[in-house]
């Protein structure tokens, strides 16, 4: 591990012990994907002591000023549990995703030469970079777009698919739910016998309400910070897993059921 060179870009010394580690896997264990994942870190500048060369500076794009992100690119299979980053770059506040987007397709290039795997896919979260770099690769997250795949730059016969990260997908369902009435397709309707096509915040805000009274609660994580969070509020992992969570489905079934009890009125799926 000594010998590896760590610098900035492709890391083509890691990639050469994935080509390595995989020599003896079958067609299906070769199918892998890339991870995106963007890190703080505090500006200033290291020694690398094997290449005795100073890092810390931007490097996508490269520019003479001291980087605030880092940017790791992980490859990680399918079928087979294996990880191993194959690329990284220091970043800066205004990064654009062009500079990312041409990258990215430099290293899938890269690897799949270099190795034996297949890279199908592409995931990442959803900041303003990585949204900048689905612009610039021909993609966009716009109302009504379901296009999330290109023509594999490798092979014209294949897609290289780019999908968000879960977190943010949930992230955005819980924005379109406090934003918006979410209309639920008509065979889901029919299947789960729902009273409502619509979803809506409204129907979890009167079940956080009507919780607070009890000390025991059928939802105990669910509180209205959660519900209507401040405009300075972040969505964590524990904040959406409270209030998308089977303990708030049957609550609500719950308190459905004694509310049609009181009266004839139904709530809302």
């Amino acid at each position: 591990f000594e010998s590896l060179i760590l610098k900035p870009g492709i890391l083509t010394d890691n990639i050469q012990v994935l080509h390595h580690q995989t020599a003896e896997f079958s067609p299906s264990q070769l199918r892998f994907g890339i991870y995106l994942d963007e890190k703080a870190i505090v500006p200033g500048e290291s020694r690398d002591q094997k290449t005795r060369e100073y890092i810390g500076k931007v490097s996508l794009p490269p520019r003479d000023e001291h980087a605030t992100n880092i940017l790791l690119f992980l490859c990680c299979g399918i079928e087979y549990r294996l990880k191993m980053p194959i690329a990284y770059h220091f970043t800066g506040k205004s990064d654009t995703g062009e500079a990312q987007a041409n990258f990215l397709i430099e290293l899938v290039k890269y690897t799949e030469e270099n190795s034996n795997i297949k890279i199908d896919f592409v995931v990442f979260d959803l900041g303003p970079t990585n949204v900048s770099m689905l612009k610039k690769l021909g993609m966009s997250l716009t109302k009504g777009n379901k296009t999330y795949w290109m023509l594999h730059p490798c092979d014209s016969t294949r897609k290289l698919y780019f999908i968000p990260d879960l977190e943010h997908c949930t992230k955005n369902v819980i924005a379109g739910l406090r934003n918006h009435n979410i209309t639920i397709p008509k065979h889901f309707v029919e299947k789960f016998s729902l009273h409502s096509n619509t979803a809506k915040i409204l129907d979890v805000e009167h079940l956080c309400k009507s919780q607070e009274k009890y000390d025991f609660k059928g939802a105990k994580n669910l509180k209205d910070s959660i519900v209507n969070p401040d405009h300075f509020s972040k969505m964590r992992s524990h904040t959406f897993e409270a209030l998308m969570s089977p303990a708030v489905v049957t609550s609500l079934e719950l308190f459905d059921q004694i509310k049609r009890k009181r009266s004839n009125e139904k709530l809302n799926p």
